[in-house]
């Protein structure tokens, strides 16, 4: 993976570390699912696709696992929010949430497909 990549990979990872962190400070404070909570999911959700999309894109079988990881991981975020009946609330969330499941599963097919 060439420098430039390998920075943007470490940015986007740091970044998704972040964004957990502060979802379980946030759990452990407060413990209540909000509209600030859900679109901090959003985020981690785009995230990890954003990273897949990254590891796919380098061409390189080393990173075939790690993307594919990030796929997978943006999927079952996708499924275990889509079950909240919060989010049936809020049409724009839910959505959005759609989309990225399209795109984990769009990465997800192509990654496949490359193998091959």
């Amino acid at each position: 993976m060439p420098e430039h990549e390998q920075t943007c990979a470490y940015m986007i990872l740091k970044e998704i570390n972040l964004i957990q962190s502060q979802l379980q400070q946030h759990k452990a404070t407060h413990g209540k699912f909000t509209v600030e909570v859900a679109k901090q999911e959003l985020l981690l959700t785009e995230t990890h696709v954003k990273l897949a999309d990254l590891l796919r894109a380098s061409r390189l079988g080393t990173n075939q696992k790690e993307s594919e990881h990030h796929y997978i991981q943006a999927l079952q975020e996708v499924a275990r929010l889509e079950s909240l009946t919060f989010l049936k609330e809020r049409p724009s969330l839910l959505y959005n949430l759609r989309t990225d499941q399209i795109a984990a599963h769009l990465g997800l097919g192509s990654l496949y497909q490359d193998q091959y």
